[in-house]
């Protein structure tokens, strides 16, 4: 049974990696994807600056209306301004940084429309929503597509770091765009698009109506002949080059390559033993056993004394309220960063909470997120984890604006997380704070974060509330009891949450089988050799031929349409994740040293054109000295005092 992440379904998840600039984010967020001082508690009392003014987000279909009329004519007008300048006075900061103001200005207003069409509380809000964010996808296509707006900025020569950067991203937009075609270049593209957009939604149909897998493995080589014209048309040797350009990510096709032929050795090293183990195990029962067989593996992990791999999905009676509290206010102490509930905040709907994240230290505010988390019709059951505003400085807010959105479990005792939801929240707490300290970086250009290290950081985010630390501080309740006691009173962390347990070795190997079959039909210019590809793959990985060729995985969304290719980030977070998860372990899931070495290795890293591989691998060569935790006693304290984690009491 294949495990499914909610990034790796069709949706538009956050996948954004600079700080201060909208043009990066222009087509990643138009392709469907399926990432000193001390804080301590979440906050209720006044907050450091004013609220997000009540328009940042309108609550009427005419508002909504008004405001995208309003942002296309003002866009329009600011680009007509920058084409209005005489060649010979044009300049960086009326040129290359205009345009990059005219565009984030444009998103202050236009770039949550993609996510609220999901998540607004009635039909008319959401289609209202719908429309709004294809106009702005409409608007960003014709602006793309600008060849005279191209050779203006063209031709603007920076003077700074930061306009020498901003130059080569816009650069990158109108290249993404198809400027320097023909139009029937430009309308050969656009139907190559809509044909792969109808076959992938095709796809996903065949996966709702449960059609014969047949039928998406004809799509697929459909797909793939539409993908490599795509590519070769818009100047690219393959369609992984253009996808993860049109990212940010940098990593091209090759150094995708590299990674997989590196990974799959060291993957190997990993389950080939533990197939090896598993054997033995079979031949208690069956003594004349040469092999095992793909179907049994999950049966020989419980015997192994691990919880089988679908194993029972437990709901935690602790009020969600206080849960996520406690989440946030452990996450935050251990980051160096304060959150903050906004009282009496204007959101999209009931039940809707804001929350402003600032340096305790200074009240420098790094971002603000509405936490979603209520069950209500229409709206998407998806978790994500979503950027609807960049943190341009304008006059509607200024620092970035995220959407955590999540649905918890209905019972008698009202809405409670059960094991998947934690891990879920988790998972999208990752992505939220790992962005919002990566913007905090001083460097001259906006900070960038590798692709594969957002699913890094989600992926040991998950592993976190399975710890011993961080299960007794969410699900004790307040008492007498010391946190390091109950840490250490005999609790082990369910096998798909341990690294060291042949569940996630499992975990690890079929992402990697995955990730290297996605990648190969992804590089496809034509037939589609489904079955041998993952014959091959899955044996050379496991050491043991599987007893099918896959077509299960033809019920998997990630192969299809525009996100193929890019599932390689799974297994390459799994991995990584591993390693920072090893440190924790060894010197303590609540010693701040390491939390702090983690922060400067990791996520803001002095050099910021160091690769994830970089980072994590400076960072586990650190070795710290084991902080000694005191048994600090649970205070009785209400619940948005709750304070207890060591060093983290103001």
């Amino acid at each position: 049974m294949i495990r499914y992440r909610e990034s790796h379904q069709k949706s538009w998840h956050m996948i954004s990696f600079k700080q201060t600039t909208s043009i990066v984010l222009l087509f990643v967020l138009m392709i469907p994807l399926c990432i000193a001082c001390y804080g301590d508690d979440v906050d209720e009392t006044e907050n450091k600056s004013n609220s997000l003014p009540s328009y940042f987000i309108p609550f009427t279909r005419e508002s909504i209306e008004d405001d995208v009329n309003d942002t296309i004519d003002r866009t329009n007008g600011l680009i007509q301004e920058i084409c209005d300048v005489p060649e010979d006075d044009r300049n960086e900061t009326n040129t290359i940084i205009a345009f990059d103001s005219a565009l984030s200005e444009m998103d202050t207003h236009l770039l949550k429309y993609q996510a609220l069409l999901g998540l607004y509380p009635d039909d008319d809000l959401r289609t209202a929503a719908e429309t709004a964010a294809q106009k702005r996808n409409d608007l960003i296509r014709t602006i793309a597509e600008d060849e005279y707006l191209y050779q203006c900025i063209k031709k603007t020569k920076p003077a700074t770091t930061y306009g020498r950067w901003l130059y080569e991203q816009e650069l990158t937009f109108f290249r993404l765009g198809g400027v320097g075609k023909t139009p029937e270049e430009k309308e050969e593209l656009k139907h190559l698009h809509q044909e792969l957009e109808l076959l992938d939604g095709q796809y996903l149909e065949n996966i709702r109506d449960n059609r014969p897998v047949s039928e998406n493995l004809q799509i697929l080589t459909k797909s793939a002949v539409i993908r490599s014209t795509i590519a070769n048309r818009s100047g690219y040797d393959t369609w992984t080059n253009l996808v993860t350009e049109s990212q940010g990510s940098g990593m091209m096709n090759f150094e995708i390559n590299n990674f997989l032929n590196t990974t799959t050795p060291q993957v190997q090293e990993v389950v080939k033993p533990m197939m090896a183990e598993l054997l033995t195990l079979k031949q208690e029962t069956y003594p004349d056993a040469s092999r095992v067989y793909d179907f049994e593996i999950g049966q020989l992990i419980k015997k192994h004394g691990e919880p089988a791999l679908s194993g029972e999905d437990r709901t935690h009676s602790i009020p969600a309220e206080l849960l996520f509290t406690r989440t946030l206010a452990t996450i935050s102490c251990l980051l160096g960063v304060k959150t903050e509930k906004i009282q009496e905040a204007v959101t999209y709907a009931p039940d809707v909470t804001l929350y402003q994240v600032f340096l305790p230290g200074t009240d420098q505010t790094i971002g603000w997120f509405y936490l979603d988390l209520s069950d209500r019709p229409g709206k998407s059951s998806q978790w994500l984890t979503v950027l609807i505003h960049t943190g341009w400085k304008s006059e509607a807010a200024a620092d970035p604006v995220f959407i955590l959105s999540g649905t918890l479990r209905n019972t008698s005792a009202g809405p409670e997380f059960g094991d998947e939801e934690l891990t879920l929240f988790f998972h999208e707490l990752g992505h939220l704070y790992t962005r919002m300290l990566a913007g905090t970086s001083t460097s001259d250009i906006p900070a960038v974060l590798p692709v594969e290290l957002t699913e890094t950081q989600s992926r040991f985010f998950e592993l976190l509330p399975w710890t011993p630390e961080f299960h007794s501080l969410l699900f004790n309740p307040e008492g007498g009891t010391s946190v390091r006691k109950i840490s250490r009173n005999g609790y082990s962390p369910p096998s798909a949450h341990d690294p060291k347990s042949y569940e996630y070795q499992w975990f690890l190997a079929r992402d990697t089988i995955i990730a290297a079959l996605d990648f190969k039909i992804a590089g496809a210019s034509d037939n589609v050799r489904f079955g041998e590809w993952y014959t091959d793959i899955y044996t050379n990985t496991t050491g043991i031929p599987p007893s099918d060729q896959g077509g299960y995985l033809l019920t998997h969304p990630h192969f299809s349409g525009s996100t193929a290719g890019t599932y390689w980030i799974y297994p390459a977070g799994d991995m990584f994740a591993r390693d920072i998860y090893q440190r924790f372990q060894e010197e303590g899931f609540l010693n701040k040293t390491t939390w702090n070495d983690f922060i400067s290795k990791v996520i803001r890293p002095e050099n910021q054109d160091m690769t994830a591989e970089e980072r994590i691998r400076n960072f586990s060569k650190e070795r710290g000295e084991i902080e000694n935790i005191r048994d600090s006693q649970i205070e009785n304290s209400p619940v948005y005092k709750w304070r207890y984690v060591p060093r983290c009491i103001l």
